[in-house]
């Protein structure tokens, strides 16, 4: 095996590895990251063109399906005073994608997790007493979908 290359161009920066079996590269153009193989094959990882990574997905309704296809999704805050199952779209999910949303305690009805959602050990309980303000965080790590509780306390 011989020392990567780290390589640029005007169209793109890679690390080129040689082995006996031939040449793979690792790179980046126009904001996708790809694998291009010994016979020159490019397949993009992600495709990133045209957002930023400090956009976010905001003013978006929740119905209790969470989509993890944006590195950031914010929902609009929604009370809780109705059965609501909390599941996510397998179809939507793509490695570090993360929603977010604030659920307000009724006093009576608690919503349920879909039980392949893995609550993180920091996570805390629920809280529907009226008025609660509950923030809750959706990760997708490429293998698990976690959600986090934090319950918190607004100012008066």
């Amino acid at each position: 095996m011989d020392k990567p290359v780290l390589g640029f161009n005007k169209e793109e920066s890679y690390i080129e590895f040689t082995t006996s079996e031939g040449k793979l590269r690792l790179g980046l153009r126009d904001l996708r990251f790809y694998i291009q193989d010994r016979n020159g094959n490019k397949t993009y990882l992600t495709d990133l063109s045209g957002v930023s990574f400090a956009e976010a997905r905001t003013g978006e309704v929740f119905n209790g399906v969470v989509d993890l296809s944006s590195y950031l999704r914010i929902y609009d805050e929604l009370t809780v005073d109705e059965a609501l199952a909390i599941s996510f779209d397998s179809t939507k999910l793509i490695p570090g994608g993360y929603a977010e949303v604030n659920l307000i305690g009724d006093g009576e009805t608690d919503p349920t997790f879909a039980g392949n959602m893995i609550a993180t050990p920091s996570s805390s309980a629920y809280d529907l007493t009226l008025g609660a303000f509950n923030k809750i965080g959706f990760y997708y790590d490429g293998k698990y979908v976690y959600y986090t509780i934090t319950v918190i306390t607004l100012p008066v």
